[in-house]
């Protein structure tokens, strides 16, 4: 009885670890991105979003409702935000570390739901801060909803602080890189650790 109940215990936790979209785990040890959702106080024009700058916004306009780590972006999050945050007019703040395995020039680009904004190290790479829906073929070239480009050294640790905010319908976050003009790929889990 104890057996099955173990058993029954480690399923429903393995479970709880997979939200529901693109498959995306819950991060293990330093491995992965600390993510943190805020609630709007109230529903936001796509204007007002656009605005401003994230890091603005918090001042009294939003609540925080879900910390958690995720092994990395490539989720749609309609339905697994929980009881505690808004479904829509959210904003979610992905931190960590990045380390790429080569030196060259990275090309990091996104299929987004509404807004997102990209900095590695101090480069601000990504600045597609509007409302949009998602662009959905990242096989084909130029099919994306932004890119942009940074030098990196195989190695070294860089700080990576990622937004993405959500108005309303998809709610969708994907990073993709190629280095060197090679073929997208999503970037790796194994890239990410947290501080």
């Amino acid at each position: 009885m104890l057996k099955r109940l173990g058993v029954l215990i480690a399923a429903v936790l393995l479970g709880t670890a997979v939200h529901t979209g693109s498959t995306i785990a819950e991060a293990s040890g330093r491995r992965g991105l600390s993510i943190t959702v805020y609630n709007a106080s109230r529903n936001l024009s796509g204007a007002e979003w656009e605005s401003t700058s994230p890091w603005r916004r918090l001042g009294g306009q939003f609540r925080e409702c879900l910390r958690t780590t995720f092994s990395d972006i490539n989720h749609d999050w309609e339905g697994s935000l929980g009881r505690r945050c808004q479904q829509d007019d959210f904003l979610v703040r992905y931190q960590g570390i990045l380390r790429v395995p080569s030196s060259g020039t990275y090309t990091f680009s996104t299929i987004t739901d509404d807004g997102f904004r990209l900095s590695v190290g101090s480069t601000l790479v990504i600045d597609d801060w509007e409302e949009q829906g998602p662009m959905s073929h990242p096989d084909i070239p130029g099919d994306f909803n932004s890119d942009g480009d940074v030098e990196l050294i195989a190695g070294r640790r860089y700080t990576l602080d990622a937004w993405l905010f959500e108005n309303g319908g998809g709610q969708t976050a994907e990073l993709y890189y190629s280095v060197d003009a090679s073929p997208h790929a999503l970037v790796p889990a194994s890239w990410y650790s947290r501080p």
